[in-house]
């Protein structure tokens, strides 16, 4: 059985260690470049109709689309503010997809996009804004993506209704004419994914870009 006083000093000895690993590896630590995530979110009414009927099976608690969607969206919002959370200088864009061929950017963070502009000048202008109004109990940054989200989801829907609408008075009205009648119906039901993709990947080729051209300004 070893002394006591050789287990005291297999203890000092195995703490070092551990301790001197620790340093090692603080010294040795690189920072990661920031990432950009580039958000699109389908928001067409027949895909969550689909989604609450697949919750609703077997449940005696009804699911509407409604609250299918809701629920999606504060889990979207935990997402986003643990990426922006991860490192200060992450970037965020987010794009809305919905029926009638609607697409849209919603908020991004670059620097040339205008929804970063309108973002910036009602962060300075917040505790004057009656939309997003400052929380004690919120970081700042946070809400404001959450308010943008939450806010852009709810105009795109509104956009999407009213040209649904408009498409469905086009369509009584050319009852005479089956191909136009036809041609509305199609684009009525068309979603707006393909359009809000092709916009993502435009703004990843822009920053890289702009990404590019800002390194090359400082190594001129």
């Amino acid at each position: 059985m070893p002394s006591a006083t050789t287990q005291a000093k297999s203890t000092v000895e195995i703490a070092n260690a551990g301790f001197s690993h620790i340093q090692s590896s603080k010294s040795t630590a690189v920072r990661t470049s920031p990432d950009f995530l580039v958000l699109v979110l389908d928001i067409n009414p027949l895909a969550w109709t689909r989604r609450s009927e697949a919750l609703n099976k077997g449940k005696r608690k009804q699911v509407t689309a409604d609250v299918a969607l809701e629920d999606a969206l504060s889990a979207i919002m935990i997402l986003l503010n643990a990426h922006m959370a991860m490192q200060h200088e992450n970037g965020l864009a987010i794009y809305a997809a919905a029926g009638t061929g609607i697409a849209q950017l919603l908020y991004s963070t670059a620097s040339f996009s205008a929804k970063a502009t309108e973002a910036g000048s009602e962060s300075n202008a917040a505790a004057s804004s009656s939309t997003h109004k400052p929380d004690a109990n919120t970081y700042q940054h946070f809400k404001l993506v959450d308010d943008h989200l939450e806010q852009g989801v709810r105009d795109t829907c509104k956009a999407m209704f009213e040209r649904a609408k408009q498409t469905q008075e086009f369509a009584e009205a050319s009852a005479d004419n089956d191909a136009a009648k036809h041609a509305a119906l199609a684009r009525s039901v068309n979603v707006g994914i393909v359009s809000a993709l092709s916009q993502a990947l435009c703004h990843l080729n822009r920053l890289g870009l702009s990404d590019a051209s800002d390194a090359a300004n400082v190594t001129g």
